[in-house]
């Protein structure tokens, strides 16, 4: 789900946008100076950087470059790997979970450690 602006007549509106099967779904939110816009849109550029809380899980790279889209495995693997349980909740509120367990399944990049800790927490048999 991703919060989308349109321009029309030099006004912008905004639209919540999600997925649901095939089809793209626009619903509508309000104009640029309606509450639950502005709420939504803050919300969203909080989501686009990493918190300073979380800022050391990323120390080979700059935090403010990461793009969560193309960078997103990588993300989730730091924060499965090395991150605390309020890092976790923290990407539970980018990513979805189903993403989270496809990554941590398919993942080589996280140790027997972690992998046994996340195997537990997410109630998966064997990976």
């Amino acid at each position: 789900m991703c919060l989308i602006k349109k321009t029309i007549s030099k006004k912008d509106y905004y639209y919540l946008s999600s997925r649901h099967g095939k089809r793209i779904v626009h619903k509508y939110v309000g104009t640029a100076g309606d509450r639950l816009a502005k709420a939504l849109l803050a919300l969203e550029n909080r989501q686009k950087s990493v918190p300073n809380d979380f800022r050391h899980l990323f120390w080979d790279t700059d935090p403010e470059k990461l793009d969560f889209g193309k960078n997103g495995r990588y993300v989730i693997e730091r924060v499965l790997e090395l991150g605390s349980l309020d890092a976790f909740e923290w990407i539970l509120k980018i990513f979805s979970l189903k993403k989270i367990i496809e990554v941590f399944v398919t993942s080589r990049n996280i140790s027997k450690k972690s992998a046994n800790f996340w195997m537990i927490w997410f109630g998966i048999e064997n990976a």
